[in-house]
């Protein structure tokens, strides 16, 4: 009995310590996991850096323009084209200009979209820069061309730059680079994309040309502009936001479900509408008693403007989606478009609402004839702007577009029913009227073989060759011009 006693009782002295283990404290082992996580965030982003990948992030919001670029940025261009640029403490490309003019030198401004702004070459291969280097040769004397091209940039957006900005430099020549669709884009209603935030052109009978800024100032109200605004800083900085930026433009054009979601964050009730037809036509394949009674033809967002930003892609996104439907909302949003002192216009043939018609403008549709007559209220106060400011001349562009000289597979060659021929002509009989230089450089490249067009051209923007050819032919012009032969 007491030797089983002293079996079960067991000497403090002999046992073994054991070791308490202790807890580190939660906000220690939070505070080591974010540590981590920024340094493997500054790892990559250093990554990024030296391999020049993300850098294709250019725009930031602006509430008068809609966008503009970027400033103090190193920017790495790989859609098409390749280059690797800086914008300066403006947004422009060449950080040698300053706003004084040197004494002596002859300054050419160039306005226009992401044809002129022409980030798929560098900037020694642009057709501004060929012509800063002929000039200079044949004129004995310094010339400065200065870019002020801005991807997906209306005339409107260009006349509001050409007073904000480009006048304070001086320029004895401005340029105007017309592109295709330019003047549909005037009165463009805003989406979820970036660039196609613009402000207003309108010029409605009685009245007098006026900009509308409401459509960037709504637009900057929506969820997907505030989110933006807020994460500015990353967008100017972040290579991995630079990533991502390229995949949401990818995802904006192509990816279905993400338009939807894009669409909630810019409009939500319209998004609630389209994603409640959206699921009524899927339910309605099974279900026939659900199905709406009128089907959308196209998903949200698809309307997208032809921009370096999405030209990567190989089709000229959203110019050439425009339905019979949009163009009686169009000539609709004329009509009912409300300005002190204008009268609204009507669909009749001898004019708009008892205003008589160029003889021109006769027979053409009422949202035609809007488009022209803001069009050339536009550049008619660019050259009078460009006359008062600097006693600088002033002329029209019509730059060569692939989806007109050599047209491919995806490529959208009219937008409502007007080809870019068709807006030439146009654009003929307006500075015909205006009396403003107009240069056709679409007309003589139609006359070089086919395979020579297309090797002017990448998906859509100019490569190297395209860029000679306008630089040589845009030299031409401003030595006669300067001549007083235009």
């Amino acid at each position: 009995m007491s030797s089983t006693i002293a079996v079960e009782q067991k000497s403090p002295t002999t046992e073994a310590p054991r070791a308490v283990a202790k807890k580190r404290p939660l906000a220690i082992t939070v505070v080591q996991i974010l540590l981590w996580q920024v340094a493997a965030v500054l790892f990559v982003e250093a990554t990024l850096f030296c391999a020049g990948l993300g850098e294709e992030e250019i725009f930031k919001l602006d509430p008068v323009l809609g966008s503009a670029h970027l400033t103090n940025k190193r920017v790495t261009w790989r859609s098409e084209g390749y280059s690797v640029s800086w914008f300066n403490n403006v947004g422009m490309r060449d950080s040698a200009i300053t706003i004084a003019k040197p004494p002596g030198t002859l300054r050419v401004a160039l306005l226009g979209d992401s044809l002129t702004e022409s980030l798929q070459v560098p900037m020694e291969k642009t057709f501004g820069k060929v012509m800063e280097r002929q000039l200079s040769e044949e004129l004995h004397k310094p010339v400065q061309v200065l870019n002020f091209g801005v991807s997906g940039y209306s005339t409107a957006q260009e006349y509001i730059l050409l007073k904000s900005k480009v006048l304070q430099y001086k320029p004895d020549i401005v340029l105007v680079c017309y592109n295709s669709r330019d003047s549909f884009e005037n009165w463009s209603a805003p989406d979820q994309v970036i660039t196609n935030v613009r402000p207003y052109a309108l010029h409605l009978p009685g009245g007098k040309l006026t900009i509308d800024t409401s459509p960037v100032k709504n637009w900057m109200r929506t969820p997907r502009a505030k989110f933006l605004q807020q994460f500015e800083w990353l967008r100017q900085n972040s290579r991995l936001w630079g990533l991502f930026a390229a995949l949401e433009l990818d995802w904006s054009m192509h990816n279905e479900t993400y338009k939807y979601v894009n669409l909630l964050l810019t409009r939500p009730g319209k998004g609630i509408k389209e994603i409640s037809k959206r699921l009524q036509l899927e339910a309605g394949k099974y279900f026939p008693k659900l199905a709406p009674a009128s089907t959308p033809t196209e998903a949200p967002g698809a309307k997208l403007k032809t921009d370096s930003t999405a030209s990567n892609q190989g089709k000229v996104p959203g110019k050439g989606t425009e339905t019979p439907a949009r163009k009686k909302s169009i000539a609709a949003e004329t009509s009912g478009h409300k300005q002190a002192g204008a009268n609204a216009p009507g669909d009749n043939k001898q004019g708009i609402q008892g205003v008589q018609e160029k003889p021109h403008q006769e027979g053409r549709p009422v949202y035609q004839q809007f488009i022209m007559r803001s069009l050339g209220s536009l550049l008619e106060e660019m050259r009078k702007e460009t006359k008062l400011a600097t006693g600088g001349k002033f002329a029209v562009i019509a730059m060569p577009v692939r989806s007109s000289l050599c047209p491919t597979e995806g490529i959208d060659t009219a937008f409502n029913d007007f080809t870019y021929n068709d807006e030439i002509t146009m654009l003929n009989e307006i500075c015909a009227d205006k009396k403003i230089s107009l240069v056709d450089l679409e007309k003589p490249a139609e006359q070089f073989q086919f395979q020579t067009r297309k090797d002017m051209f990448y998906a859509v923007h100019l490569t190297a060759p395209g860029h000679i050819y306008v630089g040589q032919q845009l030299t031409e012009f401003v030595k006669s011009y300067l001549a007083g032969e235009q």
